[in-house]
């Protein structure tokens, strides 16, 4: 007896109407919620890439790029923020009853800045916070130790327009 014609193809039929193991749907789906959720180790933009060790200049004690940075952030501007004053970093920058100038504001601490949450939250992880619980409490040094970590965990983004106008981005 001879094979029907629709019988020996219809194997080969099957395994094409039969369902693979989903793949694009929904196992699919749940996979790429999940990459988009969770986000990937941070990998700097190469831009974005902490300066390359280099016996480190220091003004007042406090080494390059931190003391240019800092005298962006909470110094003196010239020509309307084209530059600023090389040595004027307040690093006591909205100590209560300390100066600050008109044009600041205090939601701001320290000579490099730093919000208040973002004080607590690093400091508190290198186990200084108690002996500094507000920038403007600490040395330029310790600011300095803080704000390396900070550049760590998040890059020279962390002060968006001075480090790029001191060349760090």
């Amino acid at each position: 007896m001879r094979t029907p014609g629709w019988l020996a193809v219809a194997p080969m039929v099957t395994a094409v109407l039969m369902p693979t193991i989903d793949p694009g749907g929904e196992q699919a789906a749940i996979r790429r919620a999940v990459a988009a959720a969770v986000p990937e180790p941070r990998t700097p933009p190469v831009g974005d890439d902490p300066v390359p060790p280099a016996p480190a200049e220091q003004r007042d004690g406090v080494p390059e790029p931190w003391s240019s940075l800092a005298d962006c952030e909470s110094g003196d501007w010239l020509d309307g923020g084209a530059a600023f004053v090389e040595g004027s970093a307040r690093w006591e920058w909205a100590k209560p009853g300390g100066e600050v100038p008109p044009w600041g504001t205090t939601i701001h601490h320290g000579g490099l800045q730093f919000l208040p949450a973002t004080w607590e939250w690093v400091a508190g992880d290198l186990g200084i916070l108690e002996d500094y619980p507000h920038a403007y409490d600490a040395p330029p040094s310790v600011q300095v130790e803080v704000a390396e970590e900070i550049q760590d965990r998040q890059g020279w983004g962390a002060w968006p327009v001075c480090s790029t106008k001191v060349g760090l981005r």
